[in-house]
């Protein structure tokens, strides 16, 4: 039998330490545990390291509750974490999927984790994906047609609501890794939907199971595609800078004039997170959504498109962009709240009624005089009437309006919302 080394513990250690010393505080890590040979091993390296140092941790053991079992496997998880002397609780998702089960699964175990790491006040949520599940990633993004942003794969150090996620784990084998827990005699939970093929990203799995040298060859693509995002990027947000403006919370200004001169690939990307940073979405239009608004920003005869619900106006060399929403009027009760698109979450502290409505093109005129000209904006613009008073959220000091967006615009250059300088690479 080959022997394989296990000693895992200099790798972590570095990442983690590396962490610490960006922190005037001893560190609280919460991590994600399925109970796979992946995440007990990132929990067992975890708890020794947090042994080693002051801190604290917390294992999250996530049930889906997608297949009969489940919840005795992760009663049965924390349980064995907890005989370690480990921190552990179960969680449980209450929705049920009508789409894609897979990524219904990732994007609600994420936010059972942000729920946990803000009760738990962690400065980081760690995750256990490793050289496998890198190599999945940049092969699926791949079949999927993403460009060199989607093929740099994970990193080490993203976030997610606005929260520190980690992979300390990137550059691991799945090999070493079951090797470490075996050692440890941990009970490993193989989950039965990681090899139903009907799921694409299985089938790569697959795949990479029966070549294992695929995972260099897409780790080598990863690379590449790190080194063309950089640039890409880096003339995303010097496009952004000369050619972006936001004269208005939530109201983006884009001067034409600048755009023809720089590649197609570019307008893409900046576009596509202008649009992005509007609409409040996780993602950016797709790419041949993106490719259309370009054209028409050029080429376009009609005055204005929607793209995600966001509107993009012409007027001259300028597109204004701004979220489209449109609403009938409502009534606000006390304590009651409301959201407004993607911009807005609209409060009544008042022990009264208050009406809620669109301002309209002819109040946007008496009460935004410097921007007369921009009256299109009213239309979806919200104005709050009580008795014979109006408050917008322009005049307003956050009494009845608070701003939502929670990255700023030259800062959301990824789908991620991560500030441009920590997109690529984290350090």
């Amino acid at each position: 039998m080959v022997k394989i080394d296990i000693a895992l513990e200099p790798d972590f250690d570095a990442i983690l330490n590396h962490l610490r010393e960006k922190s005037s505080q001893p560190l609280r890590l919460l991590v994600g545990c399925s109970g796979g040979a992946d995440s007990l091993a990132l929990t067992l390296l975890c708890a020794d390291w947090i042994a080693r140092h002051d801190g604290a941790m917390l294992a999250l053991v996530v049930d889906h509750g997608l297949r009969a079992g489940s919840e005795l496997e992760a009663e049965q998880t924390r349980n064995w974490l907890q005989q370690q002397g480990i921190s552990a609780c179960v969680k449980r998702i209450g929705n049920t999927s009508s789409g894609n089960i897979l990524a219904f699964a990732r994007r609600e175990r994420l936010n059972l984790l942000c729920a946990a790491a803000e009760e738990f006040a962690a400065d980081a949520i760690l995750l256990g994906h490793h050289r496998g599940d890198q190599a999945e990633t940049v092969l699926d993004h791949l079949a999927r047609g993403s460009h060199a942003l989607g093929l740099c794969g994970m990193q080490t150090y993203t976030h997610y609501q606005n929260r520190l996620f980690l992979r300390p784990l990137l550059q691991q084998s799945p090999i070493r890794l079951r090797a470490y827990v075996q050692a440890h005699r941990a009970p490993i939970i193989d989950d039965p939907s990681n090899r139903d093929k009907r799921f694409r990203r299985v089938r790569i799995r697959h795949w990479l199971w029966q070549s294992p040298e695929l995972i260099n060859h897409a780790l080598d693509i990863a690379e590449q595609a790190r080194h063309l995002a950089g640039v890409e990027l880096a003339a995303s947000r010097k496009l952004l800078n000369e050619t972006v403006t936001q004269p208005l919370y939530g109201v983006l200004c884009l001067d034409t004039a600048g755009w023809c001169s720089v590649p197609k690939t570019v307008q893409y990307r900046t576009l596509g997170s202008l649009i992005r940073y509007l609409s409040g979405r996780e993602f950016p239009p797709r790419r041949k959504q993106i490719r259309h608004a370009c054209d028409w920003l050029h080429h376009g005869e009609s005055p204005q498109i929607t793209l995600n619900h966001v509107r993009l106006y012409r007027q001259q060399q300028k597109i204004w962009l701004y979220s489209d929403t449109r609403k009938k009027p409502q009534s606000l009760a006390p304590q009651q709240t409301l959201q407004w698109g993607a911009h807005w979450l609209i409060r009544n502290p008042d022990a009264r009624h208050i009406s809620v409505r669109t301002m309209g093109r002819k109040l946007w005129r008496q009460l935004m005089p410097e921007f007369v000209n921009q009256a299109f904006l009213g239309e979806t613009c919200p104005v709050i009437t009580m008795l014979s008073d109006t408050q917008n959220p322009y005049f307003d000091t956050q009494k009845y309006f608070q701003p939502t967006l929670q990255v700023q615009i030259g800062a959301d250059l990824s789908k991620s919302g991560l500030y441009f300088d920590k997109i690529y690479p984290i350090s």
